[in-house]
């Protein structure tokens, strides 16, 4: 007879059957009454964990939504500062304080945010600003030049349409006479290289390297508590004070103490600058020209970069955009000075020629010069310092868009070629 230890130790016979069935009461234990209210806490706890976290979802979301929309160090939308000006622009208002823009990120913001890209465009340095939309012939118009614009950027500001999908009709080029530079000397830290970069590998088939932008942690920053008191603190405390970029009319933009960026992309000069007289000028002009460090070093434009720029309006002329390029003067005291010295100013005198060289490759009209004295009309009233000349000047030099076309169109050559 077959008997366990418990019920051996104990004195009782246990029967076959009895035996036979030991196995299936070990397969359906009893629990304990304890053990069963064990599980019951637990089930309460679990259901209390699921409607907090329920309950959560609503706050994880309202956080998630208000740091991506406040955004207070620019992780997606760019600076602050920048990006509230931006939207102003595009309402089609003024505003001050142009200096304190970054104009680069402000050109990604424009081109990312307009509705439909403007038929005209103009690319260059602060040398293009003046070329306002009155002077360029069309109201369907935005200028993206920017101080101390160089060939990065202008190369760079033209992937920014192509990156949109959506080019314009006219492509305005504000070439600088140091644009061909490539000692370093004209180039500005805060060009964009590798937008550049992008621009001559993915369009122009250059085999150069450029890192695609990921911003993987970045979207980490939307979950995070601490970012998310940063935007609440500047949210009830900053986002209203004076700090915030302000629309300008009537008398206050007539009277400007600070560079006015216009919703056309131009800029308005201060009303000191604005009210320099013509001796005003050429004193900054004679100054200037001790300074003109852009052109250290500079001898002859740059093979490469002429190369480059041929290239690159090649490939926007097979996009069906129309390019044209001017060349805005300088202060005839400092080409003057140039011609006097040229020795020191070899590649400043021989840009205009190369220039030229590589708008006659692609086709591509050329109004204007660097030479104040072959533009007619053009004297030392229409400048206000030795690099920057007016509005009036460009209009002098440049016919306006629709002109342009015809002029195109019936093969017609500008009179300053």
């Amino acid at each position: 007879m077959i008997t366990s230890e418990k019920e051996t130790a104990a004195g009782r016979h246990v029967t076959p059957a009895e035996n036979a069935a030991a196995p299936a009461r070990r397969a359906m234990p009893v629990l304990p009454p304890q053990k069963s209210a064990s599980l019951g806490r637990r089930a309460v706890w679990g259901l209390r964990l699921l409607l907090g976290a329920a309950a959560a979802v609503p706050v994880l979301a309202f956080m998630v939504w208000f740091n991506y929309t406040v955004d207070c160090s620019g992780l997606f939308h760019g600076d602050v500062y920048t990006r509230e000006a931006a939207a102003m622009l595009l309402e089609g208002k003024n505003v001050d304080n142009y200096a304190s823009m970054d104009e680069r990120e402000l050109s990604k913001l424009i081109v990312g945010q307009m509705e439909k890209t403007p038929d005209t465009v103009t690319l260059g340095s602060s040398r293009a600003l003046q070329l306002t939309a009155e002077a360029a012939g069309t109201d369907d118009y935005f200028n993206f030049g920017m101080t101390a614009g160089d060939f990065y950027d202008l190369l760079g500001t033209m992937y920014l349409f192509v990156e949109k999908g959506d080019l314009p009709k006219n492509m305005i080029l504000c070439i600088d006479p140091w644009l061909l530079n490539a000692t370093g000397t004209a180039d500005t830290y805060r060009s964009d290289k590798n937008l550049y970069n992008t621009f001559l590998s993915v369009c122009l088939g250059e085999n150069v390297t450029y890192t695609q932008e990921n911003k993987d942690d970045l979207w980490k920053a939307l979950i995070s508590p601490s970012y998310f008191q940063g935007n609440w603190h500047y949210y009830v405390h900053e986002s209203r004070t004076n700090s915030k970029p302000q629309s300008v009319t009537g008398s206050a933009y007539d009277n400007n103490t600070t560079e006015i960026k216009c919703s056309d992309g131009s800029v308005h000069y201060t009303l000191a600058m604005r009210s320099r007289t013509a001796e005003d000028a050429e004193a900054e002009a004679v100054t200037m020209t001790g300074t003109l460090a852009w052109c250290d070093g500079y001898t002859q434009p740059d093979a490469e970069r002429m190369r480059l720029l041929e290239k690159a309006i090649e490939y926007m002329q097979q996009k069906g955009v129309n390019v044209y390029i001017v060349l805005t003067p300088l202060h005839p005291f400092m080409y003057e000075y140039a011609l006097t010295y040229p020795a020191d100013n070899l590649g400043l005198l021989r840009s205009e020629d190369a220039v030229r060289s590589v708008a006659a490759a692609c086709n591509t009209p050329v109004y204007g010069s660097y030479d104040p004295h072959i533009l007619s009309g053009v004297t030392k009233d229409d400048f206000y310092d030795g690099v920057h000349c007016t509005t009036a000047c460009i209009e002098k030099i440049w016919p306006g868009i629709t002109q342009a076309q015809a002029n195109r169109a019936a093969g017609i050559d500008p009179a300053d070629s």
